[in-house]
């Protein structure tokens, strides 16, 4: 078994997802030992039946993928998934808050979503969707705020823009996740996602966390991949 295995998300977030689709989706999981299923909130209860009881799972929350909804859709979209089984919440931020410098409002979003999911034993995943930030301290400071107000992880992109992970990205986002563990002793999650292709794109991600805080620091609970094009060279 390839060692980046137990680090993806397998996840199939397409417009004709179908229970067939997921199911097998759950059964390829399960047979190469990969950290999660992500799926539309539609296919929980899908994967909670073709699943072990344990096995996580992930699901898109926050207007996926725009994050152009209101705070208290993305609480009722969080609480719904939640309570039909979702062990982790995947939200996509609403952009034009980092763009716009309303950073309060950044700061509400992703604390009130993670307090809920906090509230269920439940992680939530913040993505700040690198492609549509401008710049690099746009990503810098998204970042920080997710990480402040709560978030487990921030993760990359939805894997929907134009541009997705990429190595400058990640290593910014790395950098915050390094000072924000220098600063409060706590290693929070790291997840790139969108357009990783090749077993060597993956590994450049790995070798970023492993290079920040050391092999064997570096594990499922806070390190994911969204590759699952990658999975059957695996």
């Amino acid at each position: 078994m390839s060692h980046l295995l137990p680090f993806i998300d397998l996840t199939t977030l397409s417009g004709d997802d179908s229970q067939n689709c997921v199911k097998k989706l759950c059964q390829k999981a399960i047979e190469k030992g990969v950290a999660a299923v992500c799926v539309f909130p539609t296919f929980i209860n899908t994967c909670k039946k073709y699943l072990p009881k344990d096995f996580p799972v992930a699901t898109v929350v926050g207007g996926f993928p725009h994050g152009q909804v209101s705070l208290e859709v993305k609480k009722l979209e969080t609480k719904m998934a939640i309570d039909l089984g979702a062990n982790e919440i995947d939200m996509v931020i609403n952009r034009s808050f980092v763009l716009s410098g309303e950073i309060d409002a950044l700061r509400d979003e992703v604390s009130t979503l993670a307090n809920i999911c906090h509230e269920h034993r439940a992680k939530l995943k913040t993505i700040i969707e690198v492609g549509e930030l401008s710049n690099d301290d746009n990503i810098a400071l998204a970042s920080k705020v997710a990480l402040e107000s709560g978030s487990d992880f921030i993760k990359t992109s939805t894997g929907k823009a134009s541009i997705n992970a990429n190595i400058k990205a990640a290593s910014i986002m790395v950098n915050e996740l390094k000072a924000f563990h220098e600063n409060n002793g706590e290693l929070r999650g790291f997840k790139p996602a969108g357009g990783i292709k090749t077993k060597e794109q993956a590994q450049g991600y790995l070798d970023l966390m492993i290079n920040a805080f050391g092999e064997d620091r570096v594990t499922p609970a806070n390190f994911r991949i969204g590759a699952s094009s990658l999975v059957s060279q695996l």
